[in-house]
């Protein structure tokens, strides 16, 4: 759960950039699930801002899922 004060300063406009990563985090190891590299959902995140289309962005997010998906498997 991101936590009311969260969620508060988020819909305020007032988190700063360091309460967007936290729940940037917290948001993708819930739909990712906690094996999943956090630095490049990240990374797929930012490259809506470099122009990419968000097409491109939801592949990249699923091709994290997959490899996250893999990762839990083998260490079953």
């Amino acid at each position: 759960a991101l936590g009311n004060r969260l969620v508060h300063a988020i819909r305020n406009g007032t988190a700063t950039s360091r309460q967007l990563e936290q729940a940037i985090g917290l948001i993708g190891r819930e739909a990712l699930g906690a094996e999943a590299d956090m630095e490049k959902l990240q990374r797929a995140l930012r490259s809506v801002d470099s122009g990419h289309s968000i097409r491109q962005v939801r592949n990249e997010l699923r091709e994290l899922q997959q490899e996250a998906q893999r990762t839990q498997r083998e260490f079953k």
